[in-house]
């Protein structure tokens, strides 16, 4: 199934800061000199984190583009990398002059995740309900969600489990079928 039934979760990390346009080195850039006359021919390439309007957010797995402004040139770095990179700096944490991690908080619970919940419980059908906790607990974790749709399947559970135990039971009450009686055997003269 891959209807999605709750809010997922945000897959990325918010990090804000009071500056609006901070801007934090990673890699600096160095000149890069011809090794035979020893000028300076260039610069190497520079992985700076860059703040908009006081914010800036990292994909919590997979790759970041990190910009060097200087030449617009790009580079993909892991985001694991990223983050610890960021909580080790040290302006992390200062709310005056560096940057903080917002926590995100779980969205209340809307009416098209109670309807869904509601329609599967109602339907008995408990892939929809576990679809529901499963995503449910790879995203946000809302006990309001899991509670009541571990409930609902608990019960729907326990629903069938008796229907298939009155059936099991109505199979061996039910009398043996009785055999149909064969033609009549025909009369003899002698009786």
């Amino acid at each position: 199934m891959s209807e999605i039934l709750v809010a997922p979760a945000d897959s990325t990390v918010l990090y804000m800061s009071r500056r609006s346009e901070l801007r934090l080195t990673k890699r600096r850039r160095f000149p890069v000199r011809n090794p035979v006359t020893g000028e300076v021919e260039g610069v190497s390439p520079g992985e700076f984190v860059a703040f908009r309007d006081g914010q800036v957010r990292i994909p919590k797995e997979g790759t970041v583009t990190l910009q060097d402004s200087l030449d617009g040139g790009t580079a993909e770095v892991e985001a694991a990398d990223v983050h610890k990179w960021l909580m080790s700096h040290r302006l992390f944490g200062n709310q005056t002059e560096g940057f903080w991690r917002v926590d995100p908080t779980a969205p209340p619970v809307s009416n098209d995740e109670l309807g869904a919940l509601m329609d599967a419980a109602l339907g008995l059908d408990a892939d929809t309900l576990e679809e529901i906790i499963r995503q449910e607990r790879e995203g946000w974790g809302r006990e309001q969600i899991l509670e009541r749709a571990q409930d609902a399947l608990e019960k729907i559970t326990a629903m069938r489990s008796q229907e298939a135990e009155i059936a099991a039971q109505e199979a061996a009450a039910e009398p043996p079928v009785k055999a149909k009686p064969g033609p009549k055997p025909k009369a003899t003269p002698e009786g």
